[in-house]
């Protein structure tokens, strides 16, 4: 709450919550890393673009993901995050939930309409990167949504 009471503070003396520094990189970005649930929630409350994309095209939600916070995940979800966000490497929010494997945040993703056969800038499916790295619980769920498992990627692979 330290940090809310500073942010608070701040906003009263003039403080731009929209602001942002040589990487685009925003408050709401910065909350959302470092597990920041009230300040999250006070920055959607004030108005900030819950999508705003740094020069990586990565948002709030993209960092909420590799911060593994489903409170945050699930908040910036419901308040209209665009799950179907792709960063500059062409890595999507999908294909990160299965390639680190959390079933929680890719079921969060599905749940709000993301792509289910969402792939990289290389053609790699959500399901290839849960093949990859052998998450099992992923894998059976994804088929068991209709996961398309005769995907190819760019070079043909499947």
């Amino acid at each position: 709450m330290l940090y809310l009471s500073i942010l608070e503070y701040l906003v009263y003396h003039g403080g731009d919550i929209h602001e942002k520094d040589d990487q685009h990189f925003t408050s709401l970005m910065f909350a959302s890393i470092h597990n920041k649930i009230a300040l999250v929630k006070y920055l959607v409350e004030k108005g900030v673009n819950i999508n705003e994309q740094d020069i990586h095209h990565r948002s709030a939600l993209s960092y909420a993901l590799e911060s593994r916070n489903m409170e945050i995940i699930e908040y910036l979800v419901e308040k209209g995050a665009n799950v179907d966000e792709k960063d500059t490497s062409g890595y999507t929010v999908m294909t990160y939930s299965a390639d680190v494997g959390n079933l929680s945040m890719l079921k969060t993703l599905l749940d709000r309409g993301a792509d289910i056969n969402d792939k990289d800038s290389y053609g790699h499916s959500t399901l290839m990167y849960a093949l990859k790295n052998e998450h099992y619980d992923i894998i059976t769920y994804l088929i068991e949504q209709g996961a398309d498992i005769y995907e190819k990627d760019k070079d043909g692979n499947s």
